[in-house]
């Protein structure tokens, strides 16, 4: 019988010759100190009740063995794909507080210090097409325009899109509200809405701007008019 080799009983074969199927079924009795389950037994069901204690002790290893490492696996699995989004979400939260740190020196009316929340090679083209490189023409732009069209202006400034760019940038869409803001003639303006498309690099632990390009949307242009049916052509004679 199969399973006489792992029992200590020398007459096992003799004993099962003529057996019934259900006695060949049950086997040899194995020891009390042989079926006590132990902790792996308790996790998998694995009992190996007719096993002698070396090839017991082998089989029991080597299914912990594989426990382990079906864990060690799933965990690894399970960080690759939740670590990067939730950096993504660190990263987002970071550019909303520097953006929100940017628009309250804006309304302050505090050009340098906007100015320095540009990299050194910063480019920055506004709405009217002045275009300014590096953080001394970046300042020259934002005193120009806190001077004229956003004097006196309350600003408001939100994320509404946020793109991560490899591991230290990130493409940013701002929406930028004017409030308050006069044209040149003196008058009142609606509330102005600019989109900015913006490139974000984190230098340290703090997001820059790289490159910002604020424009505003271009009215809808009138619906075509209904075309006159054609005069119907003159009856044949």
């Amino acid at each position: 019988m199969y399973f006489c080799k792992y029992s200590k009983d020398p007459a096992c074969d003799r004993k099962y010759i003529g057996a019934s199927s259900e006695e060949i079924r049950q086997g040899p009795a194995a020891p009390k100190s042989l079926i006590r389950p132990g902790l792996i037994g308790v996790l998998t069901g694995v009992t190996f009740p007719h096993l002698n204690p070396q090839m017991k002790d082998a089989l029991m290893k080597k299914t912990l063995k594989t426990m382990v490492t079906a864990l060690i696996l799933a965990t690894v699995v399970t960080l690759s794909y939740s670590t990067p989004a939730s950096a993504a979400a660190k990263d987002e939260d970071a550019v909303k507080a520097r953006v929100a740190e940017f628009i309250a020196a804006f309304n302050k009316g505090d050009a340098k210090l906007a100015a320095t929340f540009f990299t050194d090679d910063a480019m920055l083209v506004n709405p009217v097409g002045i275009s300014g490189k590096g953080n001394a023409e970046v300042e020259k732009i934002f005193a120009g325009d806190l001077a004229s069209i956003l004097k006196d202006t309350k600003m408001e400034m939100k994320v509404v899109e946020f793109r991560a760019v490899g591991k230290d940038a990130a493409w940013v869409e701002l929406e930028h509200t004017v409030t308050g803001a006069k044209g040149p003639d003196g008058k009142a303006m609606p509330t102005l809405t600019f989109h900015v498309p913006t490139l974000m690099v984190k230098k340290g632990k703090n997001w820059q701007v790289a490159e910002a390009r604020p424009y505003v949307y271009l009215p809808a242009p009138p619906a075509p008019k209904a075309m006159a049916p054609a005069a119907a052509a003159p009856a044949k004679k």
